[in-house]
C-alpha cells in the first residue's frame, strides 16, 4: 500500500514530466497545471492497485494518463454553447432564424454522413484513424504522435495525407 509520503515522492518525481507533456499538447501553462493535477488525482485514486516497482511501467502510465486527460480536455473544450429560444429571438429576426434552422438541418444530415464515414475509416484502418484524429481534431503535434506510435514523423504525415484523400473520395461517393 502506498502511503502519503510515498505518493509525495512519486508526485515530485513525475509531476514535471506530466506537466511538460500536457503543456506541449495544450500550449497553455495553466491548463497544463490543471491537467497534471487531474493525472495525479487519478493515480492517487488507484491506491493499492499501483505498482511502483517497475520504472518503465510507471513512466508509461503517467504518459498514458496525461494523454488521456488532454484528450478529455479537448473533448470538453469543443462542446458547443446551447441557446435557449429567448437568446436566439433577442438577437435575430424570425426570418433569419428560419434560414439558420434550414442550414442546421442540412448540417445535421452532413454531420451524420461524416460520422458514418469516420466509423468506416476506423473499421478499415484503426491506426490511420487514431493518427488523423489526434493530429487534425485534437491538434496534437505530428512529432508527438509519431513518438506515441513509435513511427517517423514522415510516416505520420503520409498517413494523414492518405487518410484525407480516402475521406474525400468516400465522402464524394456518399454525397452523390
Amino acid at each position: 500500500m502506498m502511503t502519503n509520503a510515498d505518493f509525495m515522492l512519486f508526485y515530485k518525481k513525475y509531476r514535471g514530466f506530466s506537466r511538460k507533456m500536457a503543456k506541449k499538447l495544450v500550449r497553455d501553462e495553466y491548463i497544463a497545471d490543471d491537467i497534471c493535477q487531474e493525472v495525479f488525482a487519478s493515480i492517487y485514486n488507484m491506491g493499492e492497485g499501483l505498482d511502483l516497482s517497475n520504472e518503465r511501467k510507471i513512466y508509461g502510465l503517467v504518459k498514458t494518463i496525461t494523454f488521456n486527460k488532454v484528450s478529455d480536455y479537448y473533448r470538453r473544450a469543443h462542446k458547443k454553447h446551447e441557446y435557449n429560444v429567448g437568446e436566439i429571438t433577442d438577437d435575430k429576426s424570425f426570418k433569419e432564424l428560419s434560414y439558420e434552422i434550414d442550414d442546421m438541418i442540412m448540417g445535421l444530415e452532413t454531420h451524420h454522413k461524416i460520422k458514418l464515414l469516420f466509423q468506416e475509416l476506423r473499421k478499415k484502418n484503426e491506426l490511420n484513424y487514431e493518427i488523423y484524429i489526434r493530429v487534425k481534431i485534437f491538434d496534437i503535434l505530428p512529432g508527438f504522435v509519431a513518438e506515441q506510435f513509435n513511427i517517423t514523423v514522415s510516416n505520420v504525415n503520409n498517413r494523414i495525407m492518405r487518410t484525407k484523400r480516402w475521406l474525400k473520395e468516400e465522402y464524394q461517393k456518399i454525397a452523390d
